[in-house]
């Protein structure tokens, strides 16, 4: 029951479009989640609109499982040979 109230960094992005596109994938599966700029970066992200620092996105501990297979679909590589 607690771990509904625990939050953990799952996963790190580069720039908040990433991880505002990560967050929303997550609650349209049911999970809570959210955002947060790294380092100086929540300051940078309200005067500039993005952070060089990049987001980290949090989860919390009871849906950690199932959000990293969700998310480790969303941000899988992109294979350029099958491309082709």
């Amino acid at each position: 029951m607690i771990d509904e109230y625990v939050f953990i960094k799952l996963y790190s992005v580069m720039d908040r479009i990433q991880a505002d596109i990560a967050v929303e994938f997550l609650k349209n599966n049911d999970i809570i989640a959210y955002r947060q700029g790294d380092g100086p970066g929540g300051i940078m992200d309200i005067y500039c609109g993005n952070s060089i620092y990049g987001n980290s996105i949090y989860v919390s501990r009871k849906d950690a499982e199932k959000a990293i297979e969700l998310l480790d679909f969303l941000l899988m590589p992109v294979d350029e040979d099958k491309l082709s």
